[in-house]
């Protein structure tokens, strides 16, 4: 299949670098900084450099230059990824963040060419660490430790505290053979070398699929100054310390589904999701209503009355929201479902 097909047009065109203000032109961006930027997960394909632009080279020896262009909030801020002597065949999706705290982002890019890292990738994927800088940007190729092969959503990105330009990124994967236990890669930016450390269970979470919990990562977040939060969007959330010599993970289980069909076999990030910010964990849940519907006779457009001809067709949306402290024991409804 042409690659072209898996893009928008728009991935290509990056937003305008300066906009009409009262009816005159004036830059995107303030004389002072911001406590924080919203950023745009998809990153374009576009040479479009300027003070914060930075390159690496990537497994397969091709150069690859990110700069970081900066919009006031509620503007998106966004990064463009430029690769000289490349055409867009030879991209096999759009860059894109893997995840970003304070002025560090992850990115990935996958190529359509060089050596896959297993057999169901689209061609060869490289992640890199930029780091956005008016004066010294940096970036970084970030290898995966062999003969572990990690996916976007399972990155963890902790900062370090303070000034510091350290951090770490984590992967959390359980042990199919070791109930409870769980390997914690780490990545330390200090040795910039990947290591493995035993995390275990906390003895009061569920077990299911037998004797220990099956938890797969969807996404990750940040809590407090030194946890992450490895999230399964169907079941729960697993915190850890990031700063313990055996990190003992703590469950948090999701609050009731609202929705009578459960189909874990779906990418729940369309119906479900959580957050994290004031201090509280957040969790959201959007339902799809049914209602049955009869056919209608395409030569007299009435209802058919063949009941093994009706059929189930979308009558709107449910959704809720709930809300805890990292040191609650319960979920409480912040708001009550909403219907449309």
């Amino acid at each position: 299949m042409d690659n072209r097909q898996l893009f928008c047009a728009s991935s290509f065109n990056s937003p305008p670098l300066l906009v009409a203000v009262g009816g005159a032109t004036t830059s995107r961006r303030r004389s002072h900084s911001p406590d924080f930027v919203l950023l745009d997960k998809v990153a374009y394909l576009a040479d479009r450099r300027n003070g914060t632009t930075a390159e690496a080279f990537g497994r397969a020896g091709q150069s690859v230059q990110v700069s970081f262009w900066f919009a006031d909030p509620p503007g998106l801020s966004h990064l463009c990824v430029h690769c000289p002597g490349l055409k867009k065949t030879d991209f096999a999706e759009e860059p894109r963040i893997v995840c970003a705290e304070k002025n560090i982002a992850i990115l990935h890019i996958c190529f359509s060419f060089g050596p896959k890292d297993d057999v169901y990738e689209k061609g060869l994927r490289d992640y890199f660490v930029y780091r956005a800088h008016p004066e010294h940007p940096s970036l970084d190729l970030l290898h995966n430790p062999s003969p572990h092969t990690f996916r976007p959503h399972e990155f963890g990105l902790l900062p370090c505290v303070g000034g510091s330009q350290k951090f770490l990124i984590a992967v959390l994967r359980h042990k199919m053979v070791c109930p409870g236990e769980y390997d914690l890669h780490v990545f330390s930016s200090e040795t910039w070398t990947w290591s493995t450390k035993v995390a275990l269970l906390d003895p009061q979470a569920p077990r299911t699929w037998g004797k220990y919990l099956i938890h797969v990562t969807d996404k990750v977040i940040t809590l407090l100054r030194d946890t992450l939060a490895f999230i399964d969007l169907w079941n729960g959330i697993l915190l850890c310390p990031m700063r313990q010599d055996i990190p003992d993970l703590r469950y948090i289980g999701l609050p009731e589904s609202i929705s009578r069909e459960r189909n874990t076999e779906k990418n729940p990030s369309a119906t479900r999701n959580v957050s994290f910010s004031h201090g509280l964990i957040k969790f959201i849940e959007v339902a799809y209503r049914k209602r049955t519907s009869a056919p209608m006779c395409s030569i007299c457009m009435c209802s058919t009355i063949d009941t093994k001809d009706y059929c189930n067709v979308y009558d709107g949306w449910d959704a809720i929201t709930w809300k805890r402290s990292t040191f609650s024991d319960r979920w409480e409804k912040d708001c009550t479902p909403a219907k449309r």
